[in-house]
């Protein structure tokens, strides 16, 4: 038996093709790709408004209209504030908000409320009394009156118009720790304008009267009692 061989083998050498050239189809649609990305960012970049910068704010209590002679040492304790009325975001009440209070997100009290009005009434309180010795409670400082103070309301009410809030209860006790008088301060104002700034301004003027009255009231303890009649 005769085997055949096929003919039609011609070697391992007509088997070989040449490969084609790489040609730069790859690398010129990942340059377009990347391009496409920068591009895309960049118009994200310019699209996007910048945040507005931060203002800081502080309420400061007008001098007081008249000065008295008080020969005494008033002790201011540090104002009870709770919650968010005690952080440096300032407060506002929206018109259609049914009564939720919101935080501005870059409008701040320079300092916590209740280190703030801390502040505020002791400088009023030293233009209110002369001979005075007017301190902050701290260490084993004791006083011939002391102040407590609450703060309940502080905050911008938006609407037609728009207005500004204070409410706060003062307390004065004597150096037995007997209650003497109770204070309850609650206004609104118009802020006129109703921008932030115009609500800090109002804001002034209602602390302004609080301490009047509580300086006030502190006037008549020191008043001799009128006889009965």
């Amino acid at each position: 038996m005769t085997l055949k061989m096929r003919a039609s083998f011609a070697g391992p050498q007509a088997a070989w093709t040449p490969r084609p050239e790489r040609t730069g189809t790859y690398s010129q649609q990942s340059c377009k790709a990347f391009m496409h990305l920068i591009a895309v960012l960049t118009l994200c970049a310019c699209s996007t408004a910048p945040a507005p910068p931060e203002r800081f704010y502080r309420v400061e209590a007008p001098a007081a209209s008249s000065t008295t002679s008080l020969p005494a040492r008033i002790v201011v304790e540090p104002f009870e504030a709770y919650g968010v009325y005690n952080e440096r975001p300032i407060l506002y009440l929206s018109a259609d908000a049914s009564g939720t209070l919101q935080q501005y997100h870059y409008q701040f009290w320079g300092e916590p409320p209740g280190v703030m009005l801390h502040d505020a009434l002791i400088a009023y309180l030293r233009t209110a009394f002369s001979g005075a010795q007017i301190e902050s409670a701290g260490g084993r400082v004791r006083g011939d009156y002391v102040v407590h103070a609450r703060l309940k309301r502080l905050e911008h009410r938006l609407g037609s118009p728009a207005q500004a809030q204070f409410a706060v209860e003062f307390r004065i006790v004597d150096a037995a720790d007997n209650e003497r008088a109770i204070v309850l301060f609650d206004d609104v104002a118009p802020a006129a304008g109703g921008s932030v700034g115009d609500f800090v301004l109002w804001m002034d003027q209602l602390l302004g009267k609080a301490c009047a009255q509580l300086a006030g009231r502190r006037r008549e303890l020191s008043s001799p009692a009128r006889p009965s009649s």
